[in-house]
């Protein structure tokens, strides 16, 4: 069963499976390369996969952090933040923007956090969060180069973000998002549309709900 699911700058289509070591790309001719990935059995799957505008391929695991993996020499590297740890705060959703640059959310102990790694330096950048910014959800980048974000906030209220060019972030509250939705993805008109989870008589699923108009 794939894992995680994330597009190449080149077109080709890379993914993880779960409980299996390795990073497989397709490309678009359909032909399907492997790569093995030195891991402990605990971190064999990433929570979350973005590959960068320079073929680099970054896999976020729950302990070790943001591993970035090359696969033009198949090695792997921890990423870290300029002071040098690659703990905190914590990174949780990766989504790659339009100019190539790898964006995250990540949770502090008392903050949430946006950032990005840093092209030049290969480093983890983070800034804090507006107040209204709670745990994030699910991220998706915008043919233009904006990121819209989505998540619950204080008191439990969702909202939808946007970070654009400028690393500025807007927050708008969103009625009818609930907490747990997820598959988040926007196109050129800010046309937004999540995967929502739900449960009800017959049971859990999953239904697509679209937003007109847009934030």
């Amino acid at each position: 069963m794939i894992n995680q699911l994330a597009a190449g700058p080149d077109g080709n289509i890379w993914y993880t499976v779960f409980g299996v070591p390795k990073v497989y790309s397709i490309s678009s001719s359909g032909v399907v390369s492997t790569y093995e990935l030195s891991r402990s059995q605990r971190q064999v799957d990433p929570e979350s996969m973005a590959v960068g505008g320079n073929g680099m391929v970054y896999l976020k695991f729950f302990e070790e952090g943001v591993v970035r993996f090359d696969p033009t020499v198949d090695t792997t590297q921890t990423l870290r933040y300029a002071d040098g740890s690659a703990a905190q705060p914590v990174v949780q959703q990766m989504v790659t923007a339009s100019d190539g640059t790898v964006w995250f959310s990540a949770s502090g102990p008392r903050h949430e956090f946006l950032g990005y790694v840093s092209p030049a330096h290969q480093r983890l950048v983070a800034f804090r969060a507006p107040n209204a910014v709670g745990y994030v959800i699910e991220m998706a980048a915008q043919p233009n180069g904006n990121i819209f974000f989505t998540g619950s906030g204080s008191g439990g209220q969702s909202y939808v973000g946007q970070i654009d060019d400028a690393a500025q972030v807007e927050i708008t509250p969103a009625s009818g998002v609930d907490y747990e939705d997820t598959g988040l993805t926007v196109n050129e008109n800010d046309d937004i549309a999540f995967c929502l989870w739900s449960e009800n008589q017959r049971g859990r699923g999953y239904t697509w709900k679209a937003y007109e108009g847009t934030y």
